[in-house]
């Protein structure tokens, strides 16, 4: 297979595109639609604390923990000891989980501008309405100044970042915030991305005496061995390029709609599909490329990298795949699905998802909320988002500043849930 087809398909199969993973934005099918980088789209306004955390087997980690902003003189009655020199307390704090692969408390990301945190449209969205917010390095990374990914990772010790230790670590997290004055008897929210989704509901089943509630987006449904397996099939490919290529909307993509002189496709086709030839895409020959066709392609490269987990070949994996261990690739297939495990669960989810998200398929989201209404049980509010990618559109977002519907449907449940209501 030609190294830029092995490349791009890489790209297509679903592991390499997401915002929090580094990207621009300008491999994004909605990229089109957003608007270009502006110099300021958030100046964060909150009060933060560096906070170092002793994790259950000594090992530290830190994170990063805003808070709302005082009340003022001309707030309401009551509005706690805050003038009196005792900060108020806080009603709920909201603990982000975050996907596949190592992660910081900054997760500084370069939408156009330079470097910015991930976490601070969301950290000061909810310190706005009164909620805390706190974001956290995984085992084995750090800060730092390079990019694409501005960290650096201790591969050994990011080698503990298996989902069975990452909850057990949000648990360690959520009790020694709750020693903060400001934080004793705060409601503890965790919202889970992607892989996040899974570690979000595993610590939250095991211990639900500390956690309140979870947002699930990005919604996993299966066991991750599944979901690699679903990202290697071609839907996710098509989910991507069709949006951009498919101008009649058919969903397939043919050769005059593939080769178009249209600027946005043209630079597509340069950048993302790195000019590959359409009849080397359309495997079946039928002048169409759908999904079958680039499962087709995919196939070698599934077949290679579980060729690669079962040698323990974690270097090529690092370097080919994506930044994952074999202990997290054999953790994550050894674990239950969510499907299966939130039916457990009697604390309020809410799941929030992308209709065009290629990682993971909204159908998930679907079966969900049938096996919940088979069981009789009313814990779930589930929305799946028309227009919306894996991120709910998160570089829209950053770039103008303006919520997407998707990350707005969240800060509004999180506001109410902190206000007291339950899910609809």
């Amino acid at each position: 297979m030609p190294v830029c087809v092995f490349l791009l398909l890489v790209l297509l199969a679903g592991q390499a595109s997401s915002a929090q993973q580094g990207e621009t934005g300008d491999t994004s099918p909605a990229d089109a639609k957003q608007p270009e980088p502006t110099e300021a789209a958030f100046a964060p306004d909150f009060a933060q604390e560096i906070v170092d955390i002793t994790l259950s087997d000594g090992v530290v980690t830190r994170g990063r923990l805003t808070l709302p902003p005082p009340p003022t003189e001309d707030d309401n009655e009551g509005a706690g000891d805050e003038a009196h020199g005792t900060p108020a307390p806080v009603g709920t704090l909201v603990i982000y989980v975050q996907g596949t692969g190592p992660g910081t408390y900054l997760l500084n990301r370069d939408f156009g501008n330079g470097p910015v945190s991930y976490f601070d449209p969301f950290a000061q969205a909810f310190a706005d309405r009164g909620i805390a917010f706190f974001s956290y390095n995984k085992r084995g990374v750090t800060n730092s100044d390079t990019p694409p990914w501005y960290d650096a990772v201790d591969r050994e010790a990011f080698r503990q970042v298996v989902p069975d230790t990452e909850a057990d670590d949000l648990a360690t997290i959520v009790e020694s915030l709750k020693q903060h004055t400001q934080l004793g008897d705060a409601r503890v929210v965790l919202i889970g991305w992607s892989e996040g989704t899974v570690v979000a509901a595993l610590a939250a089943e095991r211990r639900p005496d500390l956690i309140d509630a979870v947002m699930l987006a990005g919604y996993a449904h299966e066991n991750m061995f599944d979901v690699i397996a679903y990202q290697f099939e071609g839907h996710g490919s098509m989910l991507k390029l069709n949006p951009v290529f498919d101008a009649d909307g058919d969903g397939g993509i043919t050769r005059d709609e593939y080769e178009s002189d249209d600027e946005s496709v043209a630079r597509w086709r340069r950048g993302m599909m790195q000019d590959a030839p359409f009849d080397v895409l359309d495997v079946s020959k039928d002048g169409v490329l759908k999904a079958e066709d680039f499962a087709a392609l995919n196939k070698p490269m599934h077949v290679m990298l579980l060729d690669n987990i079962e040698q323990n070949n974690e270097d090529w994996i690092w370097d080919n795949y994506f930044r994952v261990s074999i202990p997290w690739l054999h953790g994550h297939f050894a674990l239950e699905a969510n499907k299966t495990r939130l039916l457990r669960m009697d604390l309020p989810i809410y799941i929030f998802h992308g209709a065009d998200d290629a990682h993971v398929p909204a159908a998930g989201v679907e079966d969900l909320e049938s096996r919940f209404k088979t069981l009789g049980k009313t814990n779930l509010e589930a929305r799946i988002l028309a227009d919306h990618d894996h991120d709910l559109n998160y570089v829209e977002w950053v770039r103008s500043g303006q919520m997407t519907e998707g990350i707005r449907a969240i800060i509004e449940a999180a506001e109410a849930f902190n206000e007291g209501q339950p899910p609809d």
